[in-house]
Parts: structure tokens; sequence; C-alpha cells
């Protein structure tokens, strides 16, 4: 199996676009208020920012996307 593209749902955009830009060091491709992706390689990694706080206990339809 291979992930291709992996979308994170995050609560706090900036707190998070902050972690993987100047933590990871990941260079941006997309950038929009509520839409990030990520130039990797070998797949995309997006950030979709939501009103919700990730409580950890979803469901299985939100956990499919973490």
């Amino acid at each position: 199996m291979r992930v291709n593209y992996a979308i994170d749902f995050v609560s706090d955009m900036k707190r998070s676009v902050s972690f993987y830009k100047d933590v990871l060091g990941l260079p941006l491709r997309i950038e929009s208020p509520r839409w990030i992706e990520f130039a990797t390689t070998g797949a995309t990694l997006a950030l979709h920012a939501t009103e919700e706080p990730a409580s950890g206990d979803d469901g299985f339809e939100r956990a499919m996307w973490r």
C-alpha cells in the first residue's frame, strides 16, 4: 500500500502551518485561508481548516481522514 495524499483537519491553521513549514521544513505548494498543501516527495500533505477541535472521539468517518 502506498499513500499518495493525506489531509489533516486542523482547528488552528496558523499553528499547524508553522509546525509543518518551520519545524519540519516542508515548503508550501498551495496556500489559501482554509487549505494548504505542502510540496513533499512522493505524496501530497494538505491541511484543511475546521471549526471544531479534534477530540479523539470523532467516530469512524473522521478517523478515516487521519
